[in-house]
């Protein structure tokens, strides 16, 4: 991960071996491919350090009008850039691109603008009213066993469902991060 800024623009670039937990354990038909979120992360971190007095405490980065051109599929090493940069009203668009051979810019991932908005107040709900409103339950191995017959195969990290219920519409899912996932002993 380095800053590959210059006056032009705010770049970063990053490059993955494809063993990494977030690939090596997200295989979509047998092929690591990076989770969609992980752009998001990727865009976030980029704006905090591309503008650290915008991302200030009591702020939260509201994500609009995201796009996903293609999935980047780590079969081998892959590099990604990513650019930030100002747009009007307040907003800061991103750009995801795959780096080619060269280092030049590749096919883009993933586009899209964030906006600054206040931290809502967290909303108090009942879990025991909402699991009391969804009778079916869903053991977590019957749905990664769906999962992987739809080709999606997820590895430890990304076997966090301890439970899930669901109701009308609606249903709710209790995770736990698996300890390989966990970064630096978290």
């Amino acid at each position: 991960h380095r800053n590959v800024s210059d006056l032009s623009r705010q770049a970063y670039r990053s490059t993955f071996g494809g063993d990494e937990f977030f690939l090596a354990d997200h295989c979509v038909a047998g092929r690591r491919v990076l989770p969609a979120v992980a752009y998001f992360e990727i865009a976030r971190a980029a704006l905090r350090d591309a503008s650290p007095e915008a991302v200030t405490n009591g702020q939260a980065i509201e994500l609009r009008h995201v796009a996903f051109a293609q999935p980047l599929f780590a079969d081998d090493e892959a590099g990604l850039a990513v650019e930030v940069f100002e747009g009007d009203d307040s907003k800061f668009g991103f750009e995801v691109f795959g780096v080619d051979d060269a280092g030049g810019n590749a096919p883009l991932h993933c586009a899209g603008s964030m906006v600054l908005v206040p931290m809502p107040a967290p909303e108090r709900l009942s879990l025991e009213a909402l699991r009391a409103r969804m009778p079916q339950r869903h053991e977590p191995a019957t749905l990664y066993a769906r999962f992987a017959a739809q080709g999606l195969q997820y590895g430890p990290a990304f076997q966090g469902i301890v439970a899930a219920v669901q109701g009308e519409g609606e249903c709710l899912v209790e995770l736990r991060l698996p300890a390989s996932a966990q970064v630096g002993g978290v």
